[in-house]
């Protein structure tokens, strides 16, 4: 998996560069991707790689166990939260909206309650502490912190459980 996601991670960053250095990949990117492209992501990384350089990180750092839950997390909680938000989200908070946030949060604890192997009071922390993380400004994207902030906290109480 380190072999596949690090492969991938290189060729999506790869891309990047080049459509921020070449015209031609500027404008073929617009072609395919610009209906899904945020603005603010037009001269900067796209959440999609942030999550990718996540994902391997969560695959190198982290057991299996700890690293599918992550970007299980990731992928379905944050993608939802942001549905919900953009379509229902009235009551805002910072820069998200609460209903987003919840979303992501119940999500986030459905997947505890799916998976069999992890350990309930472990996923329960950490689903908590990834909807802060999601929720709170910070300087580094919210799609690498997310996975992250999961598998550090899962780490950590799984020493203290």
């Amino acid at each position: 998996m380190l072999w596949i996601l690090g492969s991938c991670t290189i060729l999506i960053v790869t891309g990047e560069i080049m459509r921020f250095i070449f015209p031609f990949f500027t404008n073929l990117y617009g072609s395919l991707f610009g209906e899904i492209t945020r603005n603010s992501e037009n001269n900067s990384f796209t959440g999609a790689t942030y999550t990718l350089f996540g994902f391997l990180l969560c695959t190198f750092l982290f057991s299996k166990e700890i690293a599918v839950f992550a970007m299980l997390i990731q992928s379905l909680g944050d993608s939802t939260a942001a549905l919900v938000g953009i379509r229902w989200g009235t009551v805002k908070i910072i820069n998200k909206s609460l209903q987003g946030s919840l979303t992501f949060l119940l999500i986030s604890l459905g997947i505890v309650f799916l998976l069999n192997d992890l350990p309930r009071p472990a996923g329960i922390v950490s689903s908590v502490i990834a909807t802060i993380v999601e929720l709170l400004p910070s300087p580094f994207n919210d799609n690498l912190m997310v996975p992250l902030s999961v598998g550090f906290t899962m780490s950590i109480m799984n020493f203290i459980v």
